[in-house]
């Protein structure tokens, strides 16, 4: 009797690992999944940026691009986060659109206020380049159409 309460509770245990594991997997491949961090470099600086992706996106059909922008201090995910819950995440998803959410060297974009507390005022740092360039890097891996929207946070001078 003693024999088989160890080989049912060695079996329990087998399986709840099992569905453990099952479960983990499946919550791993389920979260974030449209979610990319990514860099290129400009002008010799490495920029960084946060994209979402809609789940419905064909590489065969172009989408629009929408561009959001933090405010100063700030950095593209918390902007992904403070848009009401990732609420434009939502909205991509429901429309068909991709949103990308760049970063600010040292949170602050160049935007022609020239701050003195402001890193990349003080070093004349070329956001709209970075700005042109992730578009031309996107362009080249993902299927855009001609139409992109901006939304920000802050100002932003070309």
């Amino acid at each position: 009797m003693k024999r088989n309460k160890k080989s049912i509770m060695v079996i329990s245990g087998v399986i709840a690992v099992i569905l453990l594991g099952l479960f983990l997997g499946y919550v791993i491949r389920n979260i974030n999944t449209n979610h990319i961090d990514g860099s290129i470099i400009v002008d010799g600086i490495k920029r960084t940026y946060h994209i979402y992706i809609p789940s419905t996106y064909d590489a065969k059909k172009p989408v629009p691009l929408l561009i959001v922008l933090h405010g100063g201090g700030g950095n593209g995910k918390n902007m992904e986060e403070k848009t009401t819950l990732r609420g434009f995440d939502k909205l991509a998803e429901k429309e068909g659109f991709i949103v990308v959410y760049p970063d600010a060297v040292r949170g602050h974009w160049n935007d022609g206020r020239n701050d003195p507390y402001s890193y990349s005022a003080q070093h004349n740092i070329d956001d709209v380049g970075f700005i042109s360039t992730l578009i031309n890097h996107l362009e080249k891996n993902i299927a855009l159409t001609a139409r992109g929207y901006m939304s920000r946070e802050c100002q932003m001078v070309a």
